[in-house]
């Protein structure tokens, strides 16, 4: 039996179903609720037990959307009976009310994560991090004002880790896990124990050869040099400047700066331009003069190189063409203007061929036993599916109730952990990141919404008599009265 409570008050429900999905992929809750005294709204916490409240907690998460539909007609409004069709996501949705805006340099994942909670979290929704797992160190990663979510599915892509948050609110990091199922799926299950068993291999994600194009490093120190023709006051550089260590005219050191955004008043020798790829002379008064005929002029700076590298999955290409026939490559793209180092491109790469390196096998079946659960292993060996024979990794479970006091599950699982959803986010991803840059400012603008009093305030005037009275004649209008001046 399945019992449902909103905001901790046990509740009456129909049609239940709860689908547990693969660790980091939100799992969901929708019933019908038919009860006057408790009336569901948005955002409101939802927990599944079994059994009892005091039993193992199936789902826990927050109300999406509350349909309400009316049940029974009546004269009177108040009298009137209705039913609400209640959809449900676990906590991640409250993990994403918040953005991630930060670089993380040298770091391992407790810290990151430590930090994305304390910075990027809303305290009163009490996440946790008592089940994050140390990683290796990370040389470099960067979030880009995306929600926590993705931000932690990057972090455990380029570790090759997984996560997920619990329904108490705890975050789970951690390397991919060999949890047992309760059982094996051999030929004795499916006589048994298990029905409509099913495997389906799917070979449109491989990638096994992967290019990932990043954003640009700075070169090793460079120098350009020029041999002065006693004219020329302005050399075109190699390549865009950047972080320049020195200038010299026949060894002398000359003082330069940045053209345009430094003024040109004698304080400097020399200017340089980045976009522009050029050094020129001061052009006030007699600051600089034109080096003469066999001068050597030598500018030395950095430029940036583009972060480019291929990554290939040998074992997975030679899998392939031994199915297949030919090379078994299968090429993508990684587009990522954050990635500003070699070695991070690499892991990236790495990570990725490592996933989408073999077929994705999947399949499902049904059975009335209970104990299984989004990431646990399971071992398959069934007559007339040799050739799939292996471990698999359970990425979904449903849970329906069958009679009074049993339930219905439908057990999903694959050899591989990306889904559809998480392919196109995927996608989307590598086509809107952006470069954290260290001098942005967020210019905030509030909608506050408030009201204004107004108190009018009238003036009457009476009319009177005024001394001085007007006529055809001098004499009538009385001017003689007055004095000016």
């Amino acid at each position: 039996m399945i019992i449902v409570t909103i905001n901790a008050i046990e509740t009456e429900t129909t049609g239940i179903n709860i689908t547990q999905a693969l660790t980091h992929t939100p799992d969901t809750c929708s019933f019908a609720l038919h009860d006057p005294d408790n009336v569901p709204s948005a955002g409101q916490e939802v927990y599944c037990y079994l059994d009892s409240t005091s039993g193992t907690k199936l789902f826990g998460g927050v109300i999406t959307t509350a349909i309400q539909s009316k049940l029974a007609p009546h004269d009177i409004s108040t009298s009137r009976e209705y039913t609400y069709h209640v959809e449900c996501e676990d906590f991640t949705r409250l993990l994403d009310s918040r953005l991630v805006s930060a670089a993380y340099t040298s770091q391992k994942s407790d810290a990151i994560i430590s930090d994305i909670v304390t910075n990027f979290t809303d305290a009163a929704h009490g996440f946790t991090e008592n089940n994050v797992e140390v990683s290796r160190t990370i040389t470099r990663i960067v979030f880009n004002y995306v929600p926590v979510s993705q931000a932690l599915s990057d972090m455990a892509d380029l570790l090759e880790w997984d996560w997920y948050v619990d329904y108490d609110k705890d975050i789970h990091f951690f390397e991919r896990e060999t949890r047992p199922a309760p059982f094996d799926i051999d030929d004795d299950a499916v006589r048994n124990t298990i029905d409509n068993f099913r495997i389906n291999p799917d070979y449109s994600q491989i990638r096994n050869r992967v290019f990932v194009r990043g954003g640009y490093f700075l070169s090793d120190e460079y120098t350009d040099s020029w041999v002065a023709d006693g004219e020329s006051r302005v050399w075109a550089t190699g390549y865009a400047p950047h972080e320049p260590s020195s200038l010299k005219v026949d060894g002398v050191a000359n003082t330069y700066a940045i053209d345009y955004l430094n003024l040109d008043d004698g304080t400097y020798e020399f200017f340089w331009n980045y976009s522009e790829r050029y050094i020129r002379c001061s052009e006030f008064g007699a600051t600089t003069p034109t080096p003469g005929v066999g001068d050597v002029i030598e500018f030395k700076y950095k430029y940036e190189v583009p972060v480019i590298v291929q990554v290939d999955n040998i074992l997975s290409q030679t899998a392939i063409a031994a199915i297949e026939g030919g090379d078994g490559i299968y090429e993508s793209i990684i587009r990522d203007e954050t990635i500003d180092s070699l070695n991070l491109a690499h892991e990236r790469g790495l990570a990725e061929v490592n996933q989408f390196g073999n077929v994705q096998i999947s399949g499902s079946f049904t059975t009335y036993e209970s104990g299984f659960a989004e990431g646990q292993f399971v071992n398959i060996s069934v007559p007339g599916y040799e050739s799939f024979a292996g471990k698999y990794q359970i990425r979904r479970v449903s849970i329906q109730p069958f009679g009074p006091n049993a339930e219905y599950y439908t057990v999903e699982f694959a050899v591989t952990l990306y889904e559809l959803k998480d392919l196109l986010l995927s996608l989307v991803r590598d086509r809107s990141r952006i470069k954290l840059r260290a001098d942005e400012t967020v210019d905030i603008f509030k909608i506050i919404t408030e009201s204004i009093t107004v108190t009018e305030t009238s003036i009457d005037t009476y009319k009177y008599t005024h001394p001085v009275k007007w006529g055809p004649t001098a004499e009538q209008s009385r001017w003689n009265e007055f004095t000016w001046g």
